[in-house]
């Protein structure tokens, strides 16, 4: 919540620096380290793709001791915007084909990535997003959260193509903040664009701003400060809903302009996990030209952005495919040989490959699976019960009372994991989130076999509440033996967009409405002796702004009231609460992978 009555704002503001705290001194860039290495290091990769690789003249892997050709200075958009650009092209003959790495970090800060991509026979370019780094004009040209990247991005390939060095086709690769830009490309259809390699990304923007309606204020508020684009800010809060300012930024619905192949890599912990499994769907299913359409991989590891929780993941939860698939994507689509081990590797990579979860020193998760498609599962219902048990039989009673509690947004539940980029992130104990009167908690007998749980978790809630607005969270946990509490998934409503993005309806008080909490899909295995355990409330902040209760636009929200409410989350029979979980057998994700 970046504006609240002065009071208020004195509350969060100490929660939001004891947030701060736990993360430690902020770097000047929201990464502790780039976006590659926060997913898999691209030195590391690049040395797996180098042995995959057999070096000779004819793939243009060429010599170490030849340094490349960088020249850099400025290209002009079409509405005369100057634009910093680097370019780095291999000695040798050419023309060459070219990588395209677009960046609001700046572009020395990608330096080896040149070296990669030169030394296997492509020129590398990259550029300073339109008002990131140098290209500011002097201050006069302001960044655009994105909107103006696929124009920039047609004009920059048309550039390239017209250079004599230049074959005519370009290939896309950025990760986090610079993957984005690459999902904005493909909407404007840039003839040159032939091939793509997008690392923890997000092509939905409107959905990782505003995930169930609430403001994602730890990721994109503090991200927008740390780089200097705050003055953004107001442009999010005038377009709350999602409305025709987001739509350069919004993939779905444009999946028909793809023509071409391309790798998404991603993590169940990641902050953009959702959007990115979806960028890969829309390509990879539901776009109609063949150059596209079944041409996509998508790789899920533990981490994405998020380097582990309470405990560190395996090392086991890391693999270098997705450079291999990049590697291998990028040379044959320009008719350049790879080596034998490398057609291995990819003919036994599917589409859809993942790393598969579990709890600390799992003894039935942390394993790989390459799969043509998602398992099917079965949708397996837990029913929250008055007394706060998590069964998988329904409430009998339709007279049970429902469990009500008061949310004050002046003391919002603080948040503890999940997939942050500035807070702590992934599976933590919620012990310091538990326990309270606005917290309730629901839990199962412990499991006496391995669960797989592989797909979309939802929970399906009966909510009132006595005001027009309020918000429900909905958490779920892994209780170990000894008795913590470990975040599986989380997610959010806020009620006044249950209906969907494109309008908020006020709710009625007292009137109960169902509602689905999308808690984003995972790959877990619940284990023999752990339960599972839920928790609804009203808040989590700072991962989440704080909801006034009042109804008020973001836009607006400064100069409206704050109010407690009174909300209700109905467990009988008629109006029966639960979890859903995608639960799968281990047939479905054999261990048939080595990452």
């Amino acid at each position: 919540m970046a504006r609240t009555t002065a009071a208020l704002w004195v509350l969060l503001a100490a929660l939001a620096a004891a947030a701060a705290a736990l993360v430690g001194p902020m770097p000047r860039s929201p990464y502790a380290v780039d976006p590659w290495e926060a997913s898999v290091r691209l030195s590391v990769a690049a040395r797996e793709a180098e042995a995959l690789l057999t070096p000779g003249p004819a793939d243009g892997a060429g010599s170490a001791a030849l340094a490349p050709n960088q020249t850099q200075f400025y290209i002009t958009m079409r509405d005369g915007v100057q634009l910093w650009t680097v370019i780095s092209v291999p000695r040798g003959e050419g023309p060459f084909p070219t990588v395209l790495h677009r960046t609001p970090y700046g572009t020395g800060s990608w330096e080896g990535n040149a070296d990669f991509f030169n030394k296997y026979g492509f020129a590398y370019v990259t550029q300073d997003q339109r008002g990131a780094q140098l290209s500011t004009g002097n201050g006069t040209v302001q960044w655009t959260f994105w909107r103006a990247d696929g124009q920039d991005h047609f004009d920059t390939h048309a550039w390239i193509a017209a250079q004599p060095w230049s074959n005519g086709r370009v290939y896309l690769y950025g990760g986090s903040a610079d993957g984005i830009t690459i999902y904005t490309a493909s909407q404007f259809q840039p003839p040159q664009l032939n091939g793509i390699a997008a690392v923890v990304p997000s092509g939905e923007l409107h959905a990782t701003t505003y995930q169930g309606g609430a403001y994602r204020v730890a990721l994109i508020s503090w991200w927008l400060t740390l780089n200097g684009f705050g003055y953004v800010e107001p442009d999010l809060f005038a377009h709350e809903a999602f409305d025709p300012w987001w739509d350069t930024i919004q993939l779905r619905g444009k999946q028909d302009r793809c023509t071409f192949p391309g790798v998404h890599f991603g993590g169940w912990w990641d902050i953009f996990a959702n959007e990115t499994i979806s960028a890969f769907h829309l390509y990879q299913d539901e776009s109609t030209d063949p150059r596209c359409k079944g041409q996509h991989y998508l790789v899920l590891d533990a981490h994405g952005h998020c380097g582990g929780g309470d405990y560190a993941f395996p090392p086991t939860a890391r693999s270098g495919i997705a450079t291999d698939l990049m590697v291998y994507i990028f040379r044959t689509q320009e008719g350049l040989p790879v080596s034998p081990v490398l057609q291995t590797r990819v003919a036994n990579t599917k589409p859809i490959t993942f790393y598969v979860m579990g709890p600390n020193n799992t003894q039935y998760g942390d394993f790989w699976t390459t799969l043509s498609s998602w398992p099917a599962y079965t949708p397996r219902p837990y029913y929250l019960q008055a007394d706060g048990a998590l069964t998988p039989a329904p409430p009998t009673s339709s007279a049970t009372p429902p469990r009500t509690y008061a949310y004050d947004p002046a003391a919002p539940v603080r948040t503890v994991g999940g997939p942050e980029l500035l807070l702590r992130c992934g599976p933590r104990d919620q012990a310091a989130a538990l326990g309270r009167d606005d917290v309730l908690q629901f839990t199962s007998a412990a499991f006496t076999e391995p669960t797989p749980i592989v797909g979309p978790i939802k929970a399906l809630l009966y909510v009132s509440t006595d005001r027009n607005d309020t918000d429900f969270t909905v958490k779920l946990m892994d209780r170990y033996p000894d008795g913590r509490f470990f975040l599986v998934a989380d997610g959010i409503v806020r009620l006044r967009w249950r209906d969907g993005p494109l309008e908020a309806h006020p709710a009625v008080p007292g009137q109960v409405y169902n509602i689905t909490v999308d808690l984003w899909p995972t790959a877990y295995v619940i284990e023999p002796g752990h339960a599972i355990s839920v928790a609804v409330s009203s808040s989590n902040f700072p991962r989440f702004s704080v909801n006034r209760n009042s109804g008020w636009p973001m836009a607006a929200e400064e100069d409206g009231p704050v109010y407690v409410a009174e909300n209700s989350v109905y467990v009988d029979a008629t109006r029966p609460s639960q979890i859903i979980l995608p639960v799968v057998t281990f047939d479905d994700i054999p261990d048939n992978f080595r990452p």
